[in-house]
């Protein structure tokens, strides 16, 4: 079931802070660990981060991502970063 993005909660998880550091890393496959992290946690600070990692240069990294914010949000948008930023 879809969450609702006006009653989303931040999370106590003290993980998320450098997960959202690592989504930023120049070694694709920290950023795809990290964003699959994000995904299992289910964070909603994520949502913004993983929103932007759909145009990332590594394809791993666009499709952990686009799971990840499936997985928080209940929302399948795929990898499509405008619907995601509309959502």
């Amino acid at each position: 079931m879809p969450i609702d993005p006006y009653k989303l909660q931040p999370s106590s998880e003290p993980l998320i802070d450098p997960l959202l550091v690592a989504l930023n890393d120049s070694n694709s496959k920290i950023r795809n660990q990290a964003a699959r992290a994000l995904g299992d946690i289910r964070s909603v600070e994520s949502i913004d981060p993983l929103v932007k990692r759909p145009k990332d240069e590594d394809a791993k990294v666009q499709d952990s991502s686009a799971l990840a914010l499936r997985k928080i949000t209940g929302v399948d948008l795929d990898k499509d970063q405008q619907k995601w930023m509309e959502w």
